[in-house]
């Protein structure tokens, strides 16, 4: 357990950061941004963090860690394929600040950030289908692949306001296109 300073200094850190993300791209963040805005010194800043990499890996770990939490609590990874209990965790997550994640669904700068949440969702397919389907590892894994980065991209869409549907919208077509695809709008021959 951290001491509450050093977790207060750290709170008033990944803040700082999250606030300058929102006003410049993360490459331009320098160091004495961050510190002038938490309110601490340079030196300061390196007691805790080597270098503003080391903040954005902080900050990604946080959210993938909330996630998951989020994710356990509602029993996702026993019921994977019901993609309306991701998206409801994802929207519980986004709303505390729906303009950072907005910014960075917009920039392609921010790429890692999904690409960290896609592979929480592909973890959990490997953890927890695995053992319950009778296929190579190899196919499992393009199924996997498939299942996250198409979640993904469709929130990314819906993130970057490419579509206008509501958050509870958005969950039933996922989870239609998961579970039944295009197959659902083929008429059937009688």
């Amino acid at each position: 357990m951290e001491d509450r300073r050093i977790q207060k200094t750290k709170s008033a850190i990944l803040e700082a950061f999250i606030s300058l993300i929102l006003e410049k791209d993360i490459p331009k963040i320098t160091v004495s941004e961050i510190a002038r805005r938490a309110n601490i010194d340079r030196k300061t800043f390196y007691l805790h963090y080597d270098t503003t990499d080391a903040v954005i890996h902080e900050f990604i770990k946080n959210q993938v860690d909330e996630l998951i939490d989020m994710l356990e609590l509602k029993d996702f990874f026993n019921n994977i394929f019901d993609v309306s209990i991701l998206f409801q965790a994802l929207n519980i997550l986004m709303e505390k600040n729906i303009n950072l994640y907005r910014h960075i669904a917009n920039s392609s700068l921010y790429n890692f950030l999904s690409e960290e949440i896609k592979k929480v969702i592909k973890t959990s397919f490997w953890e927890n289908l695995r053992a319950r389907v009778n296929i190579s590892p190899q196919v499992f894994d393009l199924y996997a692949e498939f299942y996250s980065a198409g979640t993904m991209a469709v929130y990314l869409k819906w993130l970057r306001k490419e579509v206008a549907v509501s958050e509870d919208q958005l969950s039933q077509i996922a989870g239609n296109a998961t579970y039944y695809g295009f197959q659902q709008f083929i008429p059937r021959n009688v």
